[in-house]
């Protein structure tokens, strides 16, 4: 009966043992699964910042264009404004000169030279105001490789944003399951 006895406290005591094992097997596992859950909080966090700023980008560089759509409106109006100001201008000269030739009949021709004069002097203004439009055009160019560069940017962040959006569930999955075994784990430990 003794050795039944010994034999019975040894085998409690072995199980003690292995059931205290199994229990720091089981905290040891739960810990790591803390911390990679842990890690993935922090790639998660990156991952959400990633995004917001890729969309930020896109906002800002959607709002840049605006800008300079609205800079080529006004380049556009202001070249149509040399050529119907020069326009007007030899209307209103010729009118001038029809006017002055009725009632100045005997001045015809100095009226003519006046007339001829107005139109030189308005072409002059006109190379002029297009010169400085030479210049802009120059500019334009330079916007529209700009632009393209753009383009090429948003199509960039358009693409990336999925990506990050797909990999940011991703994670949020390995966290639920990460979460459930954590969970499990109490469960045993109790």
């Amino acid at each position: 009966m003794k050795k039944i006895i010994l034999l019975f406290s040894f085998l409690s005591i072995v199980l003690l043992y292995a059931l205290e094992d199994a229990s720091t097997t089981l905290s040891n596992m739960k810990m790591r699964l803390e911390n990679d859950k842990s890690s993935l909080y922090k790639v998660q966090t990156v991952l959400r910042n990633d995004i917001y700023k890729q969309k930020q980008e896109l906002e800002k560089i959607e709002n840049g264009l605006d800008i300079v759509l609205d800079g080529l409106l006004i380049f556009s109006s202001s070249f149509n404004g040399c050529h119907n100001d020069y326009e007007d201008s030899i209307k209103g000269f010729r009118e001038i000169r029809d006017s002055n030739v009725k009632r100045y009949s005997h001045r015809r021709d100095e009226l003519n030279n006046m007339y001829y004069e107005d139109i030189e002097d308005a072409k002059d203004e006109l190379k002029m105001c297009l010169s400085s439009k030479g210049d802009f055009l120059a500019e334009l160019q330079g916007l529209k490789t700009k632009l393209n560069d753009m383009k090429e940017q948003i199509d960039i962040s358009r693409n990336s944003i999925p990506r990050l959006e797909k990999r940011l569930k991703e994670v949020n999955k390995k966290i639920l399951r990460i979460t459930i075994e954590i969970n499990g784990l109490e469960g045993k430990l109790k």
